[in-house]
């Protein structure tokens, strides 16, 4: 029946698409128990609120170290502060979506290709690269975490500790394993796209084309590499030491293996495919908790604090993005 509708010049897909986001928005704060964070705010000082900010902007600006090292080693020189804005509001699509917190890498290339004339191969190469750095990274604290919590939670509780471990090991050997098949000039993805059939021609290109710069990247600039793993590890360790003074600041006695215990339980409930990680995150908290014999409503409290947080800067960061997207089409109505 809309086959014989066309639609105005200016509304185009992406801009159906973005008709979504407020539907997607009130999915995930629908379930948020806003008087609930609130009330665990409240209970911290002003100072301890001010650290906690200050570290999580300290945390917001390292996650964009990755992608700043990749884009000056492909010779796109962009600030660094720029980028982070455009990792903000990455991130908020990405939080507010369903899926194991991924949906804002697309707006990522947008932004390059738009506002920086960026190529797109170039673009894809450099926002996939630093996203599978990213993975690398992050399941390789995951098995770390669950192998330092196994001996101590699981095997106590009758599970079995070294499926958990494997399966950890299993996830880090995916991108690890695509990472040096870059490096020796193999391309998986290309083989793949080369099946595709023949109306899906463009896609299969431009898959192609960023991953054969992904791989010329990884050969002829390994130290790019080397300075995203960097930053990586010292946004981790950001994040670390973030987790640990809000556990101080609730109150809990906890040591060093139950801490990572909690922070590796948080890190898998992100991994679900929940918009905001909607339930999954408080769960992990109360049940590790309570699993370490602590009261499990504390565990509430410290994942409505994390859930703020992450609120805030989703909020901030869709707002952003609407600024940038309403700037662009602005410039361009102007032209």
């Amino acid at each position: 029946m809309l086959r014989g509708i066309a639609l105005p010049r200016r509304w185009r897909l992406s801009h159906l698409l973005w008709l979504i986001v407020p539907f997607l928005i009130w999915l995930a704060l629908r379930a948020v128990p806003l008087a609930d964070i609130w009330a665990t705010v409240s209970r911290l000082a002003w100072w301890e609120l001010l650290i906690l900010t200050t570290i999580n902007t300290l945390a917001l600006l390292a996650f964009s170290g990755r992608w700043w090292a990749i884009l000056r080693a492909q010779r796109v020189r962009i600030p660094y502060l720029m980028l982070s804005s455009y990792r903000l509001a990455a991130f908020a699509v990405s939080y507010f979506t369903p899926g194991p917190q991924l949906g804002g890498e697309p707006l990522q290339v947008l932004l390059l290709r738009r506002r920086h004339q960026v190529a797109d191969s170039t673009a894809a190469a450099s926002v996939g690269l630093e996203k599978l750095i990213e993975l690398v990274v992050n399941f390789t604290f995951l098995a770390a975490g669950l192998a330092v919590t196994v001996e101590s939670l699981f095997t106590a509780n009758g599970l079995s500790g070294g499926r958990a471990i494997a399966l950890a090991v299993g996830l880090l050997a995916l991108p690890l394993g695509y990472l040096l098949a870059l490096r020796f000039n193999r391309l998986p993805l290309s083989g793949l796209a080369d099946q595709l059939p023949g109306r899906f021609s463009r896609l299969a290109d431009a898959i192609r084309a960023s991953e054969a710069e992904a791989s010329h990247l990884c050969r002829t600039q390994p130290m790019s590499l080397v300075w995203a793993l960097y930053f990586s590890l010292a946004s981790w360790a950001i994040l670390l030491f973030e987790y640990w003074l809000m556990i101080r600041f609730l109150g809990l006695p906890l040591t060093p293996a139950q801490v990572i215990g909690l922070i590796t339980a948080a890190r898998v409930a992100t991994l679900l495919p929940m918009p905001a990680s909607l339930g999954t995150l408080e769960a992990s908290q109360m049940w590790m908790l309570g699993s370490m014999g602590f009261d499990p409503t504390i565990g509430l409290g410290l994942s409505l604090l994390i859930r703020g947080r992450d609120v805030a800067f989703g909020l901030l960061g869709l707002w952003w993005g609407g600024v940038l997207i309403g700037g662009e089409r602005a410039a361009s109505q102007r032209q």
